[in-house]
């Protein structure tokens, strides 16, 4: 039985090598938010199966919104500074079941909110702000939530905090003194943070931290007396792979294993020039993010890790002209981004299922004009994928949806089951496979939660109990077998 997302079903015709729009699934507007207006969608996140934004519907100012996907279902959170100063939420962070956010409410200034969703359950989390001149960055790792904290003290350095004043702490006061290292561009590689960092002697380099004084140090100081300026740090296997600037090959690709020895230019992608990596994104065991060279402009890349795996993927705008793809997310085992084609010369949604042949433009019924906005988070979210267009000059720039189906449903049968015991409380035994295969472990909101190579055991004790669905692929990416997982 073919597998439903198999190349064969993308409905897609390539003719002298430009990608015609995907003919099947196509966005709809979820709602028109602003009707005086665009609405200015931000900041999309995903929480229990519903994605929560920041917009105004001409009235409120911008505030936290949340949709199910209906038009019904899509309301304001809460009115946090009442009237039309708005609130300004943001950025949007899952932590512990719940969603938090920097607000001002108009009376007390910037202050950290949580939610659970509710209007009454929207409220500031006491005290975590206490001594601080500002705070931002909040990344999830473990049960902490770092962020960068200023204080007039230490300036802006790397704070923690378990969600409660007693909680709450500086790591560590990397440039001693109050100007501050200003850590940012957070990422986590197993128990670790990595992120960016200036120590006063090094320039802003590769750092790393577990959370305690002792263990936050340089891991490399790519180059010496300057700033290499590491961003868009994007785990890929047992490594991480993000962007860097050195004096020899400009800004390019790097990988790192968490050693000073292992952090190394991973391919010089535009020799002479930058290549200028960004949004990476991890899926099927490979990571695709935008690069230019001066022969091809600004186009899709993927790597598998290694040198002569990273490569281009696909000429989306054929000759020097860029597509600049941007704002990359994995969802329900495809690629979905943003990009301009010589299709029609705009920036709209793509999706891809890992393959040249499986990539095209997904354009809405009509085919109106309006770009999609390449400037904010496309997400995928509980059956669909979210992001900010402007379809209709009439609506203005509104968001959308594009309807996919999760995966969830999905369960091979018995004879052909790969996992067991399932349901599981921790180890899951795999079938034998062949060689150079992965498997992959999707929450219900598409998610890939856990990655590996094949071999004899897939554990979940880390995982939150509930509904998973466990996929094999081989190099290529092609899915080779599904699998329903149940933790608990």
């Amino acid at each position: 039985m073919p597998h439903p997302y198999s190349p064969a079903l993308a409905l897609l015709l390539l003719t002298a090598g430009t990608a015609l729009p995907l003919a099947a699934q196509q966005p709809a507007l979820v709602k028109d938010i602003n009707p005086s207006g665009s609405s200015s969608i931000n900041a999309l996140t995903c929480l229990d199966g519903r994605t929560y934004f920041t917009a105004t519907d001409g009235v409120h100012g911008i505030e936290l919104w949340v949709t199910d996907g209906t038009e019904t279902g899509t309301l304001q959170v809460k009115d946090i500074q009442a009237g039309a100063g708005g609130s300004y939420p943001g950025p949007l962070v899952v932590f512990h079941g719940r969603l938090y956010f920097g607000a001002n409410d108009g009376i007390h200034g910037e202050q950290l909110w949580m939610t659970d969703g509710t209007e009454a359950g929207t409220v500031v989390v006491p005290d975590i702000y206490t001594g601080f001149t500002q705070a931002q960055g909040f990344t999830p790792l473990g049960d902490l939530l770092y962020f960068q904290g200023t204080t007039d003290e230490t300036g802006a350095e790397l704070w923690a905090t378990d969600g409660t004043l007693a909680g709450t702490y500086l790591v560590s006061d990397i440039r001693t003194g109050p100007e501050g290292s200003y850590p940012g561009h957070f990422g986590a590689f197993g128990d670790r943070l990595f992120f960016s960092a200036d120590d006063g002697t090094n320039g802003n380099e590769v750092w790393a931290s577990d959370g305690t004084d002792a263990g936050t140090v340089l891991i490399k100081d790519i180059l010496p007396f300057g700033s290499s300026n590491p961003d868009d740090f994007t785990m890929l296997g047992d490594h991480l792979v993000f962007a860097a600037y050195d004096e020899v090959h400009g800004m390019e690709p790097w990988i790192t294993d968490g050693t000073t020895a292992g952090t190394v230019l991973l391919k010089d992608i535009n020799p002479g020039g930058d290549s200028s990596p960004r949004d990476l994104c991890t899926l099927n065991g490979r990571i695709f993010f935008g690069a230019g060279t001066s022969a091809t402009g600004g186009e899709l890349w993927v790597t598998d890790g290694t040198p002569a795996g990273t490569e281009l993927f696909m000429d989306l705008f054929p000759g020097t002209t860029s597509s600049q793809p941007r704002r990359l997310t994995a969802f329900d085992g495809r690629l979905y981004f943003s990009a301009m084609s010589n299709y029609d010369d705009l920036t709209q949604l793509w999706r891809s299922d890992g393959t040249v042949a499986g990539t095209a433009p997904v354009f809405d019924a009509a085919h109106t004009p309006g770009p999609l906005n390449s400037n904010n988070v496309i997400l995928g979210c509980g059956g669909g994928i979210f992001f900010d267009a402007g379809y209709s000059i009439a609506i203005g720039e509104e968001l959308y949806t594009l309807d996919v189906a999760t995966g969830l449903a999905e369960d091979a049968p018995a004879t052909d089951r790969f996992l067991w015991p399932n349901p599981s409380s921790g180890p899951l035994y795999i079938k034998a496979m062949p060689a150079n295969t992965r498997i992959g472990l999707y929450a219900a909101d598409g998610r890939l939660v856990l990655e590996q190579a094949v071999s004899g055991v897939l554990d979940l004790g880390a995982l939150p109990d509930g509904l998973y669905i466990a996929r094999i692929t081989d190099t290529t990416g092609a899915v080779l077998g599904s699998q329903r997982v149940v933790k608990e």
